[in-house]
């Protein structure tokens, strides 16, 4: 792997880390604990759109997922919400 994809590759991870963490903070409230470690996950897009995240896989229904397999934005916020949770919030 060349220098120049690492950099692209942090800089992506970074941004995703930043967006789920954004998205925890403006509509963590509707971040929703399922079962067997699943989360209903808010569209930081489309307001009438929420995802299923599974921490145990670690997948997300969403596209950006789907199309990289990577952590994506809602992978981050639904571990900021399990962690809260595990905190009393």
């Amino acid at each position: 792997m060349t220098e120049v994809t690492v950099d692209r590759t942090t800089a992506a991870v970074k941004a995703r880390v930043r967006r789920g963490l954004a998205l925890y903070r403006s509509r963590g409230e509707e971040i929703v604990p399922k079962t067997f470690g699943g989360f209903s996950v808010p569209s930081s897009t489309y307001e009438d759109r929420s995802y299923r995240v599974c921490l145990l896989s670690g997948r997300c229904g969403c596209e950006d997922h789907r199309r990289t397999s990577r952590a994506c934005l809602h992978i981050y916020a639904a571990t900021i919400a399990a962690a809260k949770g595990r905190e009393g919030r």
